[in-house]
């Protein structure tokens, strides 16, 4: 093996899971230094990407559950599997429920402690304490104020962010961190505020996104605005992202994902309970919006039910959440859809992680 050339043994190495390369890793110095080089993660990301190859991390509150590919490439066709392995993260402790803040290309943010963020690699065990916030710099005009958090990678800087969005009552505080300076900077207020459910933001395009509010005056009278808000990780800025022409109407109810590479958007109808799937075909482009395939299964849809669209299988099969608590498989082929057991799981909130 060592008397190939090096280009072949990237490529072959590339293309295996992460436990064989991490053992690689101990061969000898010249392995450890290509196995942890940026040239060869990106292209073990793209492979992997290709394969469409995901894990699903499951927190019940006090402890974290992994549930690998080959468990979940099963999911499509029982309504149990097997049960998730527990699984250790930093700064566990039994006095905090730790929260997943986001997952980028096998890394996740994690807040495992009341003053801890830290960004860890599950796969690897390391993990990067970020540096501890202070204060608020305004203090909200009410109480029970949210935060909100998105976590992404923009190839054009070579650097992943964590966004931290604290609503007030006209205006929202956003301080970003930046892996690659290890650095918090506030950045300025905006007055979006991220809807109730939409704690995290779907990476797509190297910005994140998020359905957000605002309050709109005109003539002389108030009115709530509901849009589509993306935060550009590259040069840090908000703008808004266009809905379809025939979801502009108030009375669907939408929620943001990602499906094939594509900014993606679930619109609910509570009155006919049903659910139209529409994709972002051209990035940016509001004429590219295309509605793909619509689920009327009514035990999946059900009238107060908030669908988002987490993965998708290698068979074409979509992975949802309902409301908090529920995982649906649906099979697009036959449209028809399953409720997802995991034994032993009290599930809370969970989030895919590459």
């Amino acid at each position: 093996m060592s008397s190939l050339p090096e280009d072949i043994i990237v490529d072959i190495t590339s293309r295996l899971p992460v436990k064989s390369i991490l053992r690689f890793r101990c061969v000898c110095k010249p392995w450890c230094k290509l196995f942890s080089g940026p040239e060869f993660v990106k292209m073990h990301l793209k492979h992997v990407v290709e394969k469409k190859k995901f894990n699903l991390m499951i927190t019940d509150g006090g402890n974290l559950y992994l549930l690998d590919h080959d468990s979940l490439s099963s999911l499509s066709f029982v309504t149990k599997c097997n049960k998730g392995t527990a699984i250790d993260y930093p700064y566990k402790t039994q006095n905090y429920i730790v929260e997943i803040l986001g997952s980028c290309n096998g890394l996740v943010c994690i807040n495992p402690d009341k003053y801890v963020i830290c960004i860890w690699n599950p796969s690897t065990k390391e993990y990067k304490k970020l540096p501890t916030l202070e204060q608020l710099e305004f203090i909200p005009t009410y109480l029970s104020y949210r935060i909100t958090f998105g976590f992404g990678y923009n190839c054009n800087i070579e650097d992943y962010k964590l966004v931290r969005i604290t609503a007030g009552s006209n205006r929202s505080e956003v301080m970003v961190y930046s892996l690659g300076s290890n650095t918090w900077k506030r950045i300025q207020d905006i007055r979006y505020n991220p809807c109730y459910g939409e704690q995290l933001g779907v990476l797509v395009n190297g910005a994140l996104h998020w359905i957000a509010s605002f309050w709109m005056c005109s003539k002389g009278s108030i009115a709530l605005e509901v849009v589509l808000v993306s935060f550009d990780i590259g040069n840090e800025t908000f703008k808004e992202v266009p809905f379809p022409e025939q979801l502009n109407d108030k009375k669907f109810h939408k929620t943001v994902g990602e499906l094939g590479g594509c900014l993606c958007l679930l619109s609910h109808v509570y009155e006919v309970v049903f659910v139209d799937v529409w994709v972002m075909k051209d990035y940016g482009v509001k004429e590219s919006w295309t509605k793909l395939f619509t689920i009327v299964q009514s035990s999946v849809t059900r009238p107060s039910a908030c669908l988002r669209l987490l993965q998708t299988f290698e068979n074409g099969d979509i992975l949802l959440k309902r409301c908090s608590k529920t995982l649906i498989s649906y099979d697009l082929k036959h449209e028809r859809g399953r409720v997802l057991k995991i034994p032993g799981i009290r599930i809370r909130y969970f989030k895919t992680e590459t």
